[in-house]
């Protein structure tokens, strides 16, 4: 008998996989599928945003930060000077956007269709980066404890696609002046992805790059200000647990936020854009911001209806609120309580996974909620830009989830996600048409809003078709906003061009006289109606007009040369040689005011210096009257 002496070859036991250990290793496989999805996203968010390439400037903020913007028209040092250091909008203190919008004009003037394509272009870029940071997420997750998903590149797609094509981000890119948020949202969302590679590597370059990229997206739009409150945020998500570490890591951060919004709100203030805090209960205030929250909410779900401006409801002191507001404070804590429910069923990582959601949500649109009231709306979609981007996390995972739990539910929830998807891209393109120009976007805000709510949107209907010189449809609008006893004096101001243009001189004072009522301040009613005096040979009351015109803008020369020449009209010689010289003292070089000063030292009997400037107009290339300098010999 022999014995096979030949070792039998020993299994090594599998060794298990450990949750807390594992990474998301199986879609890394094949990087193909990864680009191929991501290509795939960004072909159809541009085609959803593609039309927006023919849109046009509108006349709401367009004029302020591109068209009628003087300081983004060359790079010269004193420009640069005033968009790096000054709010030159009135409105934010925002020196890379600004930066941005005058690269654009460098390169293509005033042609619109260069400022859709850079903002298409960011559009673009911030959805790459949430597919990036999705991914990254989910390799963290793993690692920190919860289910290692396979399908990471398919839901990073779905995530990213929903931010892509999302109606309520139509606002963001197809707005020019909201270049801001598509530009801050590029550096917000680049932070959030270096913090992941800080948390993961523990390196502080990565750290160092998101302070600076913090920064980078403060100065494109103060509302990054919360970012530190957005990686509180991730830190739940991944577990990390040394509070004192955490904050220790934000402090920088969060100094900055504070100086950061410490600046804006002063700012903010200043131009207007910040209400007092008596002009509005504090209870509204609660009310409009549980309102507020909860609409955000519902119109992620349901994005219908949609505006660029929605107003308040009418806020007259005998007239309560319509019943809904006084539900929202209750609805609001409803659905801020929706991650206490897993928290209940002993369900961690899905009570992280909500509370993630709804916590970046909240943190992101934390200022806009208006318990400070600013800007005049409710709400507005674009500060659904960056918020919603925790609400789409939350709600995709959760959908993946649900499918995982019951393999059954797998083409139902494919069939869900195909379906939003194509809902969505099609009312985000048909949104994009919205903006086409001044027109078709306040017809569309007045066609959901036609109430006295809506005062600016008939005001910039108005002034759209004025500056067209369509003056029965800029009549009618205005027309209305007086038959709403509207305090925007440049209605009235504005009525008042339209019956003087008419030879209604009559009406056109009256409504002079109104808008100088709802504001005595505004310098242009006082040069409107000056002119108009002018036409009716009221010279002395023209006189009067330019000088409070002259009172609030001194240095306008123009206002000189008009009041020297009614002043010649009724004879006051020496005051018209005082504002002729001061003409010149701003513009020393018009050979027309050289004669027209020539003229009046002539009624003065001054033809010593009546002849100095007479060839003083001559030498600078006007034309005089034959024999004219032989009179004053």
């Amino acid at each position: 008998m022999s014995v096979n002496t030949k070792k039998v070859k020993q299994n090594k036991p599998t060794a298990k996989p450990n949750p807390g250990k594992s990474s998301v290793a199986a879609p890394q496989a094949n990087p193909m599928l990864k680009y191929g999805i991501l290509t795939a996203v960004l072909i159809v968010t541009f085609i959803c945003f593609h039309n927006s390439l023919s849109n046009q400037f509108t006349n709401w903020d367009d004029g302020y930060y591109v068209v009628k913007n003087q300081y983004i028209k060359s790079f010269s040092a004193a420009n640069l000077k005033m968009m790096m250091f000054h709010d030159i909008t009135n409105n934010y203190y925002h020196p890379l956007t600004m930066l941005s919008l005058a690269a654009n004009y460098h390169f293509s003037g005033l042609n619109p269709s260069s400022y859709y394509l850079t903002n298409i272009f960011i559009h673009l870029l911030n959805t790459c980066l949430v597919f990036w940071l999705v991914i990254l997420l989910f390799n963290a997750m793993a690692k920190a404890g919860y289910r290692v998903v396979k399908e990471v590149y398919w839901l990073a797609g779905v995530c990213a696609l929903l931010h892509g094509i999302h109606p309520m981000h139509v606002e963001s890119v197809s707005w020019i002046s909201e270049r801001k948020d598509v530009l801050y949202t590029l550096f917000y969302f680049a932070g959030l992805i270096s913090y992941m590679f800080y948390v993961r590597d523990k390196k502080i370059k990565y750290y160092l790059i998101v302070v600076l990229l913090f920064i980078l997206s403060m100065l494109s739009k103060p509302m990054a200000l919360v970012f530190p409150l957005s990686l509180f945020a991730i830190d739940f998500l991944l577990k990390r647990k040394n509070l004192k570490t955490l904050f220790l890591e934000k402090a920088p951060l969060l100094a900055v936020s504070i100086i950061g919004g410490i600046i804006t709100f002063k700012l903010a203030a200043g131009g207007g854009s910040v209400t007092s805090f008596s002009a509005l209960p504090f209870t509204y205030r609660i009310l409009f911001a549980s309102y507020g929250y909860t609409m955000y909410l519902v119109k992620f779900l349901f994005p219908f209806n949609l505006s660029a401006f929605y107003p308040y409801p009418e806020l007259a002191t005998n007239i309560p609120l319509p019943s809904m507001f006084y539900a929202m404070p209750v609805t609001a804590i409803l659905l801020g309580l929706i991650p206490f429910y897993f928290k209940l069923k002993k369900k961690e990582n899905l009570f992280r996974i909500t509370l993630f959601g709804l916590g970046f949500y909240l943190f992101n649109i934390l200022f806009v909620l208006q318990f400070v009231s600013a800007g005049g709306v409710i709400m507005a979609d674009r500060y659904s830009y960056v918020s919603y981007f925790g609400l789409i996390f939350m709600v995709v995972y959760l959908l993946n989830e649900w499918q995982s739990s019951n393999p059954k539910l797998k083409y139902a929830v494919v069939g869900i996600l195909s379906g939003v998807s194509l809902l969505f891209s099609v009312l985000c393109l048909q949104r994009t048409k919205v903006w086409h120009d001044g027109e078709s976007l306040w017809t569309d805000v007045l066609s959901k809003y036609p109430g006295p709510g809506s005062q600016i949107a008939y005001m910039n209907m108005g002034d759209f078709y004025a500056d067209k010189g369509d003056t029965a449809n800029a009549f009618k609008n205005y027309n209305i906003l007086e038959g709403m006893h509207t305090r925007f004096p440049t209605v009235y101001k504005n009525l008042a061009d339209i019956y003087a243009m008419r030879g209604q001189t009559d009406k056109a004072l009256a409504e002079y006289a109104t808008a100088i009522s709802c504001n005595d301040s505004l310098y242009t009613i006082y040069l409107d109606r000056a002119v108009t005096y002018n036409k009716m040979n009221r010279f002395d009351l023209a006189i009067r007009d330019y000088g409070e015109v002259i009172k609030y803008d001194p240095n306008e020369a123009m206002n000189y040369l008009l009041r020297g020449n009614d002043e010649m009209q009724i004879q006051a010689y020496n005051l018209a040689v005082a504002d002729y010289l001061h003409y010149l003292q701003l513009q020393p070089t018009s050979s027309e005011v050289m004669y027209n000063l020539s003229l009046a030292y002539h009624s003065q009997g001054n033809n010593a210096d009546a002849l100095k400037y007479a060839l003083m107009a001559q030498n600078a290339g006007y034309k005089l009257p034959d024999g004219y300098l032989n009179i004053l010999k």
